[in-house]
């Protein structure tokens, strides 16, 4: 629950700072406030869309991240919410340093094309299915043997963990193939 305040906390401050920037940029004209110039307002009036779009999905992001367990919780109690949370962390870890990796990489290739006016879709097509070809041994092996797996690490008291580590591995490879598009966005 405290996580899930924090991240809901951080999407308001950041939305809350960002129309607090839009009034002050816009009342500033050429004169000095606090530690900002003339030059520096320009900056922040000029990219002042980037938090007020950025923190919509960063609310949007927590919610549909924690939810899952609040409602698990919830409904169920703490062990489903326990399998589900140790499924969750075990299979994302891998997919999010791969995924945040490959779109590090990708994102200056896409802002050049975007720069020099050249079609996104090839690059876009391509990286999802290097993504699709990369992912589907990894992401089916654990459709396939989450349950024993997770029974062996974990112990015999964990194979309901890997059931639902098992369904969850769909909904990862999605989200894993996914990352050109998001970077494109």
């Amino acid at each position: 629950i405290i996580y899930s305040i924090a991240h809901g906390f951080h999407a308001i401050a950041s939305l809350w700072v960002s129309r607090k920037n839009d009034r002050q940029s816009s009342n500033l004209g050429t004169n000095q406030v606090g530690i900002f110039d003339h030059k520096s307002t320009g900056v922040l009036r000029e990219y002042s869309d980037f938090p007020r779009y950025r923190t919509p999905q960063i609310l949007a992001n927590s919610l549909s991240r924690n939810l899952p367990v609040l409602l698990l919780t919830i409904i169920f109690g703490p062990i489903p919410a326990g399998f589900y949370t140790l499924s969750q962390r075990v299979l994302s870890l891998p997919s999010i340093i791969i995924s945040d990796s490959f779109g590090k990489v990708l994102f200056p290739k896409l802002t050049d094309y975007s720069h020099h006016e050249k079609s996104l879709q090839p690059l876009l097509i391509k990286s999802t299915l290097g993504l699709v070809a990369f992912g589907l041994i990894p992401f089916g092996l654990l459709v396939g043997f989450s349950p024993p797996l997770f029974s062996f690490v974990f112990g015999n008291n964990w194979y309901e963990a890997g059931e639902m580590a098992r369904w969850m591995a769909i909904s990862l490879f999605f989200m894993f193939i996914n990352v050109p598009s998001i970077k494109a966005i």
